[in-house]
């Protein structure tokens, strides 16, 4: 097993959001200090949950690579054909990592509940980036979602018509 794929579990659970993706559940953990890291881990270890810290140099890969969702490799190389942050088919510009994130695959809006629900129980909290890996994200990369978060928190921010 490669290592983008050797701490991912499958405990048999599938999503039934047909947004999210069907797959074993894990969680991405990116820019995240250790003691907070080892902490969410360990949580959600508890509920059968693989977590995985993303190191600053696979930023740049396809998250559902990072999440070891088959057929995830096949765009991983685009940036090099289409150019990098390119808005359209390939997903938003690109933003720097600078701040906590925690990406979640194969959860079920339920098992999402469960797990924040964990996370606030064992007091981890302040991951203010938070995503469910979706058909349509599993192709971007760190970068590309950061900017997306940021972007929408912004809007939220600023609330309708501004």
């Amino acid at each position: 097993m490669d290592k983008y794929n050797k701490s991912i579990s499958n405990n048999g659970k599938d999503s039934k959001n047909a947004k999210s993706i069907k797959n074993s559940q894990n969680a991405l953990l990116f820019h995240m200090e250790d003691a907070k890291a080892e902490k969410l881990s360990r949580v959600l270890a508890r509920l059968g949950i693989a977590a995985r810290r993303v190191e600053p140099e696979e930023y740049g890969l396809p998250l559902g690579l990072l999440a070891g969702l088959p057929g995830s490799f096949l765009l991983a190389g685009r940036d090099r054909i289409f150019g990098s942050g390119a808005e359209g088919a390939f997903g938003p510009k690109e933003a720097e990592v600078d701040q906590e994130m925690l990406v979640f695959s194969g959860f079920t809006g339920r098992e999402l509940g469960r797990a924040l629900s964990s996370m606030r129980g064992a007091g981890v909290s302040g991951i203010a980036l938070k995503a469910v890996l979706t058909e349509t994200n599993r192709f971007w990369n760190a970068r590309q979602l950061i900017w997306e978060l940021k972007r929408e928190h912004e809007a939220m921010r600023k609330g309708p018509g501004e």
